[in-house]
């Protein structure tokens, strides 16, 4: 008789499903310390806690029996609890300035900024900039777990936080390049423990016997790819070298330079560290 395939939440039954939240919690700080120490504008150390809200919601809401549209609405109304008491601490939330005043405070900021992307004139703060970081986060936070612990779709948890990082990598300042490697650590060892996870599912099903030490052996050998990767990485020949890609990029510079000169206005307080204020991380 086929047995049916297990249920989602049957991969918490699995020993070592601990390591998966470990790793991808770890990939989620790894990118908001990568933000903060890139230090775009003050008060971005809120975006560590903001992300780890998200992810410890997400993993709840995994847990859950819930389904549809009900986790995302929940997220939403979580999150924008949880992302304005935090932004609301910010340096860039004037002094004086309490309770309720802060959403006000908020509220204000974010209706200018929409009247800036209508108007010629430069922004003059970067509380929106901090707010939409913030939104940023929460959302990786919840949407990574969900895919992970519910889903079991590692990839799509990967990629979106992969993306970001290297965003922030590339813009920012030179000394960025750690946070890439731990990245990559963590992603390729999430991506180990992700299939074995779905193969003891598997296992168990079929009663089919396996190591008990066989998550230590699995683990072990994805670090070494991961640092072997990392070293292949590090001494290929840099691809901006290459002249077949740099025609091919050629006709992407022109919009791409428009789109730097629009950021640099909306956003012309950010700390732009060795580049100039047309040149932008985020948007």
């Amino acid at each position: 008789m086929q047995t049916s395939a297990p249920k989602a939440s049957s991969r918490f039954l699995v020993p070592g499903a601990w390591i998966s939240a470990i790793l991808l919690a770890a990939m989620l700080l790894n990118l908001a310390m990568s933000i903060t120490s890139a230090d775009w504008t003050a008060g971005l150390g809120v975006l560590g806690i903001i992300v780890l809200g998200g992810f410890l919601f997400g993993l709840a809401m995994s847990y859950s029996h819930w389904s549809g549209l009900f986790p995302l609405i929940q997220s939403f109304v979580v999150g924008l609890v949880w992302v304005l008491i935090w932004v609301g601490r910010t340096p860039e939330i004037p002094d004086g300035v309490i309770g309720a005043e802060r959403i006000v405070v908020i509220g204000q900021n974010l209706w200018s900024w929409f009247m800036l992307l209508f108007g010629e004139s430069p922004a003059r703060s970067n509380l929106v900039f901090t707010l939409e970081l913030a939104v940023l986060m929460w959302w990786l936070g919840y949407l990574s777990a969900w895919a992970v612990f519910r889903e079991g779709r590692v990839w799509r948890a990967i990629i979106p936080i992969g993306l970001v990082l290297i965003v922030n990598v590339y813009f920012g300042p030179a000394n960025l390049g750690f946070h890439l490697a731990i990245f990559i650590v963590c992603a390729l060892l999430l991506a180990v423990r992700s299939n074995l996870s779905e193969q003891e599912i598997n296992w168990r099903i079929e009663g089919i016997r396996y190591p008990s030490d066989i998550q230590f052996d699995f683990l072990r050998d994805g670090l070494i790819f991961a640092i072997v990767i990392m070293l292949l990485a590090f001494f290929l020949p840099n691809a901006g070298g290459n002249g077949a890609l740099a025609s091919a990029v050629n006709p992407l510079r022109e919009p791409w330079y428009d789109i730097q000169q629009e950021w640099g206005r909306i956003f012309s307080t950010l700390n732009y560290q060795g580049g100039t204020a047309g040149v932008a991380a985020f948007g």
